[in-house]
């Protein structure tokens, strides 16, 4: 594994995860 991929997998997957999580309260505020 080269810390370059690691350090693009990641520059890739934390968008992802914060986009998740935003999408995810808005989710709970349209049920709510």
């Amino acid at each position: 594994m080269k810390p370059r991929f690691l350090t693009g997998l990641l520059s890739l997957l934390m968008p992802a995860m914060v986009l998740a999580g935003e999408y995810d309260l808005t989710v709970d505020r349209v049920k709510n």
